[in-house]
């Protein structure tokens, strides 16, 4: 009895520590679209959520027309960028007055990426 309560005890430790760590509550949540014009149907992402710690991301293949801020905290401002590394001088900066306005950074060149920055 003794042997078999320290296997699950060393099985149950195991467990707990590879589980993955919980990720990050999101500061924003955005819709985007395949459209320049936010039109409902073409969302090619839905609830798109966006945290400080995810960095650079890049927004999915054919999903890189425009977007709709859905919310976004308070001290934060969500940077898109029309390529797809975070590096492009063509750049809208957004903040939580904008929720549920249609963004759409460029006819030609699309959305690329986008990271969120926070000031707390």
């Amino acid at each position: 009895m003794q042997f078999s309560t320290i296997v699950l005890s060393t099985a149950l430790s195991a467990t707990v520590l590879a589980s993955p760590a919980p990720r990050a509550a999101p500061d924003g949540i955005l819709n985007i679209f395949s459209d320049g014009g936010c039109v409902r149907g073409t969302e090619c992402s839905r609830d798109f959520l966006v945290r400080t710690t995810d960095g650079c991301t890049i927004i999915p293949p054919g999903c890189k027309s425009a977007l709709r801020l859905i919310t976004l905290n308070n001290d934060c401002s969500l940077i898109i960028y029309t390529d797809s590394a975070c590096t492009s001088s063509s750049v809208i900066t957004i903040n939580n007055t904008s929720v549920g306005q249609c963004e759409n950074p460029s006819s030609t060149l699309g959305v690329g990426s986008l990271k969120v920055i926070c000031t707390v």
